[in-house]
């Protein structure tokens, strides 16, 4: 806690967006930090921003395949999400990753 992490993993995303047309960032965090990382990305970057969580979840998706820019999901959303009309997703940031270690878990 503390080191600067998300702050970095925000710099490449900023980095991707500048450099690439189209960019469609994925963060995958506990759904108890979602809004922090979300009031990150508003205060340090420019990047549009898309929560895929709860009832506006689809409509969230459909925007972000559209749009682009940084999308917010949990573990948990995340396999109820359909990745299959996004092209290509050019960052991923696991927060938490411990949480995926075991194989035989349904969250990994």
């Amino acid at each position: 806690m503390g080191l600067g992490k998300t702050m970095q993993a925000l710099a490449v995303a900023h980095h991707l967006d500048c450099t690439r047309s189209g960019f469609h960032g994925l963060v995958v965090a506990p759904v108890s930090i979602l809004e922090n990382w979300r009031r990150e990305t508003h205060r340090a970057t420019q990047l549009q921003t898309h929560v895929l969580h709860g009832n506006d979840r689809d409509t969230q998706m459909a925007t972000w395949v559209q749009q682009g820019g940084l999308a917010f999901t949990s573990y948990q959303t995340l396999r109820r999400l359909n990745f299959s009309s996004l092209p290509k997703i050019d960052l991923v940031i696991i927060d938490e990753a411990h949480k995926v270690k075991n194989p035989e878990a349904l969250q990994t």
